[in-house]
């Protein structure tokens, strides 16, 4: 009876072993988005205050200056995330978080500050264990980005941010032919 149920697990394995080595190599390479811009249209007032950036990505010139084949990207790891509030410091703001949102992935959590530290200009949050943004980046030429920011006070200034992303891209290497 045992034997009956181990079996097919050993195949499902056995399968899944081929077809990982069926896909040729891989590797991991650096990819960064840089300065995104986060508009608010209104002043911030007191408690979260939500903004987004919807830009456009090109993974395929990317991948062909990397000798990597964009159709197989295996996963896409977000490794830091830097938030710049443009000509201002954070202090009306206690707390942020970013977020990758929309396409197959829903909406993810990806690194959040819970505390600014005072007079701050930049804010390097700390990365989620959700920082696995592949479902975000698959078939997709254009990425959405939301940013919480807690303020503490009702301010007169619509604030905008950057933010600088990096991540490692593990897609598979292009064949040299011979």
């Amino acid at each position: 009876m045992q034997i009956k149920q181990i079996l097919p697990a050993l195949a499902l394995l056995g399968f899944t072993g081929l077809w990982s080595s069926c896909s040729g190599p891989s590797e991991a390479k650096p990819y960064e988005l840089k300065n995104i811009e986060f508009k608010m249209s209104e002043p911030a007032t007191v408690g979260v205050n939500s903004v987004q950036a919807e830009i456009a990505i090109d993974l395929n010139k990317w991948a062909e200056e990397n000798k990597l084949v964009a159709a197989d990207i295996r996963k896409v790891e977000l490794q830091s995330v830097e938030i710049i509030n443009e000509g201002k410091n954070f202090n009306n703001f206690e707390s942020l978080s970013l977020q990758f949102a929309g396409g197959a992935g829903g909406m993810v959590e990806a690194a959040v500050a819970n505390t600014v530290p005072k007079d701050a200009a930049t804010v390097k949050p700390s990365l989620t264990q959700q920082n696995d943004v592949t479902p975000f980046f698959s078939k997709a030429s254009k990425l959405t980005l939301v940013i919480d920011a807690n303020a503490t006070a009702d301010d007169s200034t619509a604030h905008t941010f950057k933010a600088n992303l990096s991540f490692k891209v593990e897609a598979g290497k292009q064949e040299v032919k011979k």
